[in-house]
């Protein structure tokens, strides 16, 4: 069985990143989904826009699940961009996790959520500074940790790094994780 849909990690910030998932989602692209979160945990915020997906299920669901506490360890927040209506909207609602994910209609909204959260981030003591930047090392070190596992998982994470960012410009980093099985897949990146 191979993956249907289609992941790409969006690295927008030093505080806030975007899991894209467009297509199908179910056990087949698991690896994909826990590679691109892992990925993705490099910010303290993560958002993830279910708004192109045909399909998920419980397995993505757990996977959301799971980085959304990993998040809030971290003093962060995993949420959701899932407009009403749609089937992911529908899997979430059965599943009942309504109470444990905050789920936004649009990528507007959900940006501006994660914004108020970096900007609360900024504004903290110092010695709250110093053990969020401990926390973040540690999730970074995961996320390297799980990006070794990829290749065992048959997944490819095409990675870029920012160096030296322009304060106060927006800067983008697109990273398409692709499955080395299906081949299927585009790799971008843009500054």
């Amino acid at each position: 069985m191979t993956p249907h849909g289609s992941t790409r990690v969006e690295i927008i910030s030093a505080e806030t990143s975007i899991v894209t998932l467009s297509g199908e989602h179910d056990l087949a692209s698991a690896a994909q989904l826990a590679v691109a979160l892992a990925v993705a945990a490099r910010c303290p915020n993560i958002l993830v826009d279910v708004s192109g997906s045909e399909f998920i299920d419980s397995s993505v669901i757990s996977a959301f699940l799971r980085a959304a506490g990993k998040a809030r360890q971290r003093d962060g927040a995993l949420e959701l961009v899932v407009p009403g209506g749609g089937v992911a909207r529908r899997a979430l609602d059965m599943a009942g996790v309504a109470p444990l994910l905050t789920c936004h209609e649009t990528r507007r909204a959900a940006l501006a959520s994660a914004h108020a959260r970096a900007l609360q981030r900024t504004g903290r003591s110092a010695l709250r500074t110093v053990t969020a930047k401990i926390e973040d090392l540690e999730a970074k070190t995961e996320s390297e940790r799980a990006q070794m596992a990829a290749h065992d998982a048959g997944v490819m994470v095409i990675r870029a790094r920012i160096d030296d960012p322009v304060p106060g410009a927006e800067t983008f980093l697109h990273v398409h994780v692709r499955s080395l099985e299906s081949g299927a897949g585009e790799d971008e990146s843009a500054a």
